[in-house]
């Protein structure tokens, strides 16, 4: 899940500061800086470049839905952690659903 920007036919994940968009990357690529954070930390696996909306080809945004015994449901987390661990936890706002257990919110 997150937001996304099309630019030079590459997705990248964005994320909007100060009127300028934040493409990320894993990869040193032309035009991509080292990420230095708020605290000053040089992340030398991460390089940003800032564009404006007009050097974008498209934003979106992925989400994902999750089919439980026919009903549709929002998932916690997707990613490698999960997918290794062979669980998704879903989210639903009535806890007395067959199988769905209440938990408070940020307990793990």
């Amino acid at each position: 899940m997150g937001k996304y920007a099309k630019y030079n036919n590459k997705n990248y994940p964005v994320n909007l500061r100060n009127d300028k968009y934040r493409l990320r990357s894993n990869e040193h690529e032309n035009g991509f800086k080292e990420l230095v954070d708020l605290g000053g930390n040089i992340h030398h696996d991460i390089f940003i470049k800032e564009v404006t909306l007009d050097e974008i080809d498209l934003l979106f945004e992925l989400k994902y839905k999750i089919i439980y015994k026919g009903e549709e449901y929002e998932p916690f987390a997707i990613g490698e952690l999960v997918i290794d661990d062979g669980k998704i936890s879903l989210f639903s706002s009535d806890y007395e659903s067959d199988g769905f257990e209440k938990q408070e919110q940020f307990v793990i």
